[in-house]
C-alpha cells in the first residue's frame, strides 16, 4: 500500500514537473512582456531562405545562386557573422526596449545548438543568458532585465497585446513584425505632441501664399491635416506586417490595431478594402 501510494506520489510529481516545464519553455515569445515596443520574428531561417532562394531562382537561376552565397551573412542582423552554435531550425526573434531619452535596448532571442559556442562568438561586452536552450542577448545588461524574470504573468506578456486577427498573421508569416503602439505612443508623449506642432508650422508656412486665394483658410486646412494625423497616431494601438514567400512571389499583408470606438476605427469601418497583388518578379 505504501509502496503503491509513492509510486503515484512519484508519477503525480513527474507528470506536474513535465507540465511545468512545458509551459515555462512553451516558446521565446511567451517570455516577452507587454512593455516590449517592436519584436521581429524570422520563422525557421534555415527553410525561409531556401525559399526565398527558390523564388529567386524561378526568376533567373544565377540569382539563386548569389542568394544561397549570401545566405551566411544573416549572422550579421544578430551580432554574430560566423552563426557559430546558432540553430537555424528555430524560430529567431528580435525585441526592442524603447526610451524617451536614450536610444532603445535591443534583444535577440536565438536558438542554440551550442549555447557555450554561441556565447563565445558574441562581440566583447555584449551581455547574455541562456535558457531553454536559447540565448538571450544585449549590448546593454540593463535590456536583459524584463526577460531575466521568465514568464509574464497570465496577460502579461506580448501576445496581450496582439489581436486575434494579429496573432495568426504574426505567427504564420515567414518574416513578421509587431508594433506596440499605444506603448510607443505613451513613451514618446511629449515628442509626438511637440513634432505635430513643428510640422503644422512648417506646412503653414509654406502653404502661406495659399491666403490670397479667396474662400480658403490655409491655417484651418493645414490644422484639420494634422489633427487628423495626431488622431491616428493616438488610436492606433499596434501594427503588424507579415511577409510569406512562395514559388509565385512574396505576399506581404499589414494590419493595424485602433482602439474601439476611437474616431480613426468610425472612419475606417465605412471605406472599402482591396487585396494586395502579390511580388511576382524582381527587377
Amino acid at each position: 500500500m505504501h509502496r503503491r501510494s509513492l509510486l503515484l506520489s512519484i508519477l503525480a510529481a513527474a507528470v506536474i514537473g513535465c507540465v511545468s516545464t512545458e509551459a515555462y519553455a512553451a516558446t521565446p515569445l511567451d517570455s516577452i512582456p507587454a512593455t516590449a515596443d517592436v519584436v521581429l520574428r524570422m520563422r525557421k531561417p534555415k527553410e525561409t531562405i531556401d525559399k526565398v532562394v527558390e523564388m529567386a531562382g524561378s526568376v533567373r537561376s544565377s540569382l539563386g545562386d548569389q542568394m544561397r552565397q549570401h545566405a551566411d551573412a544573416l549572422g550579421l542582423f544578430i551580432s554574430n557573422p560566423t552563426l557559430a552554435g546558432v540553430d537555424r531550425s528555430r524560430d529567431w526573434h528580435v525585441v526592442a526596449f524603447a526610451h524617451a531619452d536614450s536610444d532603445p535596448y535591443v534583444v535577440f532571442i536565438i536558438p542554440a545548438t551550442d549555447t557555450d559556442t554561441l556565447q563565445k562568438a558574441l562581440p566583447d561586452g555584449m551581455a547574455s543568458f541562456v535558457r531553454d536552450d536559447c540565448v538571450f542577448y544585449c549590448e546593454e545588461e540593463a535590456g536583459l532585465e524584463p526577460l531575466k524574470q521568465g514568464l509574464p504573468e497570465s496577460g502579461a506578456g506580448i501576445l496581450s497585446e496582439m489581436s486575434e486577427k494579429s496573432r495568426p498573421l504574426f505567427a504564420d508569416s515567414d518574416i513578421s513584425s509587431f508594433v506596440n503602439v499605444d506603448h510607443l505612443t505613451a513613451t514618446f508623449s511629449k515628442q509626438i505632441g511637440s513634432h505635430q506642432v513643428q510640422l503644422e508650422n512648417l506646412i503653414k508656412r509654406r502653404l502661406g501664399m495659399l491666403a490670397l486665394v479667396p474662400g480658403l483658410d490655409p491655417d484651418k486646412m493645414v490644422g484639420d491635416g494634422t489633427d487628423a494625423v495626431g488622431q491616428s497616431v493616438n488610436d492606433c494601438t499596434a501594427f503588424t506586417a507579415g511577409i510569406v514567400i512562395s514559388d509565385d512571389g512574396v505576399n506581404i499583408e499589414t494590419y493595424a490595431d485602433f482602439a474601439d470606438g476611437s474616431a480613426t476605427s468610425a472612419a475606417l469601418a465605412g471605406m472599402s478594402t482591396a487585396d494586395m497583388k502579390s511580388l511576382t518578379d524582381l527587377p
